[in-house]
Parts: C-alpha cells; sequence; structure tokens
C-alpha cells in the first residue's frame, strides 16, 4: 500500500487535526458536553473526540490499534508519543524519507523560498512534505493523498 492510499482509507474514520498525528477535536468534546445531560465526565481518550493529521490517518489505515497504542492520557491531557508514532510509519512506509526536489515541493507548499536555497539542494523530504501540506497549506487529507499520487507516492 502506498502513503497516499493509506492516508485516504484513514482520513475516513475521524475529522482532520493539525499539528499532531493524534489529538482532542475539542469542538467536538465540548459540544457533546453542551448537548449532553452530563452524569459523569466522558474519557478523553474516547475515540468520539479524536482527530487525525494527514500521517495519523496512514497509520491507522495499516493499524486498527491507533491512536492508543501511542497515545496516553496524563492530567487529563491527550499526549501522544511523536517518535514512535514517527518510526512506525517509516517502518511502514520507507518511501517517506525520500526526498523530491526542493522546487517541486515548494510548488505545493508555496513557500517564500527560493526553489535554489541552499539549505535545500538535498531536497525535501515526502514526511515533511505531507506534515507541511496538512499543518501550514492546511489543505484536506484527500487533497494531500491526491498531491502524492501524483508525485507517485
Amino acid at each position: 500500500m502506498e502513503i497516499s492510499d493509506a492516508i485516504l482509507i484513514g482520513a475516513k474514520k475521524r475529522k482532520q487535526g493539525f499539528r499532531n498525528y493524534f489529538d482532542i477535536d475539542w469542538n467536538l468534546f465540548n459540544a457533546y458536553l453542551y448537548n449532553q445531560e452530563i452524569t459523569t465526565m466522558p474519557d478523553y481518550d474516547d475515540s468520539r473526540f479524536i482527530c487525525s493529521c494527514a500521517l495519523g490517518a496512514a497509520v491507522e489505515a495499516v493499524n486498527a490499534k491507533i491512536p492508543f497504542k501511542f497515545c496516553s492520557k496524563t492530567k487529563n491531557r491527550f499526549q501522544e508519543n511523536s517518535e514512535a508514532v514517527l518510526t512506525f510509519l517509516i517502518k511502514q512506509f520507507p518511501r517517506l524519507i525520500e526526498r523530491i526536489p526542493f522546487a517541486v515541493a515548494n510548488k505545493y507548499m508555496k513557500f517564500d523560498i527560493p526553489d535554489d536555497d541552499p539549505e535545500y539542494k538535498d531536497g525535501f523530504r515526502i514526511v515533511d512534505l505531507i506534515g507541511n501540506l496538512n499543518d501550514n497549506t492546511r489543505l484536506s487529507r484527500e487533497q494531500i493523498a491526491g498531491i502524492l499520487k501524483e508525485l507517485g507516492y
């Protein structure tokens, strides 16, 4: 399975999140609280309240136990082990660490950086492109998957 396919599959499981592989969807959580006669506080780890970024969606596509395998609740704060998630992703999708020319990546990210910037002479990793498209450019996971398919991923 390619990373683009995994993102599409995982995107169907929950709402899109930003800046974390998995996080609490506070809007959904608060709406639930507002619309319910609460007798007990729902668990923060209740999967109904978790959202995922594009890479988090890919993880869920290949491992149904996610996000709880990589996450824990500490003092009512949902926490993920980002290093473990990234390690898992690269093991499942080794091409994530491949580099594409920065000019190609920049076409989608719209950085205000010249395509020939020496900092990016070795190219831009696919995993970083996905994160940037999700968090900074704020494309939908379906749009991100479309770009990845176009690039052969």
